[in-house]
């Protein structure tokens, strides 16, 4: 008899990426796509579930909201189909998650085990990611599981591996719904080879008309682009200030 193979598809209309280039594009499309449905069916071997059970209750304890109901429905789905509600790997759904559109069941078809439902596409990509990458929980998977997720939810036509990769954060981010930049390190400023640069300037000019300098706003120099100076002769400045009786002060030179 055959063995049944995992398959993963859109609901709807697919919304793949066509430019891993292009960034923008990337977290664009990551945000349109996160909330579509995806229907799975995926078909493990019977060793396959205990490591299976152990990396989703990894993943479900550090998350919230739809992720951790997802997760909660797949340990229950498991233990089910085990026979073995395993109380260590138990879930409790978040409150008022009741609504929340994601169904899993796990039936056995011969000897091989078939984890099936859907769930919107950010969750979905999550399980695949794990099949590819060395994630949270991802250790526990093993080889054969990792296969099975890492083929199975590539068909939806995204690269995992290559948005696993460090340069595209921004983008799973965008698909999770998180800021941008969150996680995102900065690199550090690299101080480049010193260069002397001779430099000359023009002037002494005056703000104003009339003085001894020329006027810097009526001079031809003023219209270009440059770096412009502004200083104060402070040895010989004489400032004065009118007091209450109408007659000046004089301050002494600074």
């Amino acid at each position: 008899m055959p063995v049944a193979s995992s398959t993963t598809h859109w609901r709807d209309q697919p919304i793949v990426p066509g430019d891993y280039r292009d960034i923008y594009s990337l977290i664009k499309i990551a945000r349109e796509a996160r909330r579509r449905v995806v229907e799975f069916d995926w078909v493990f071997v019977r060793e396959d579930l205990p490591r299976l059970r152990r990396a989703v209750y990894e993943w479900g304890i550090g998350v919230v909201g739809r992720y951790r109901c997802f997760d909660a429905r797949v340990l229950a789905a498991i233990n089910a189909a085990l026979g073995d509600p395993d109380p260590t790997f138990l879930l409790s759904e978040p409150k008022n998650s009741k609504g929340t559109d994601c169904i899993v069941s796990c039936v056995v078809d011969g000897e091989s085990f078939r984890l099936r439902g859907h769930a919107t596409f950010d969750i979905i990509f999550g399980y695949g990611s794990a099949g590819v990458a060395e994630i949270t929980g991802s250790a526990h998977l093993g080889t054969s599981a990792q296969k099975v997720l890492g083929d199975a939810v590539g068909m939806l036509g995204w690269d995992l591996r290559c948005l696993n990769d460090v340069r595209f954060l921004v983008v799973r981010n965008a698909l999770y719904g998180l800021p941008l930049n969150r996680g995102v390190q900065e690199k550090p400023l690299t101080p480049g080879t010193a260069v002397d640069q001779k430099v000359h300037f023009y002037g002494p000019y005056s703000a104003v008309a009339g003085g001894e300098c020329p006027c810097l706003f009526s001079n031809e120099k003023a219209k270009g682009t440059g770096v412009y100076l502004r200083g104060i002769g402070v040895n010989s400045l004489i400032l004065t200030k009118s007091n209450k009786s109408g007659k000046n002060k004089t301050w002494p030179d600074l």
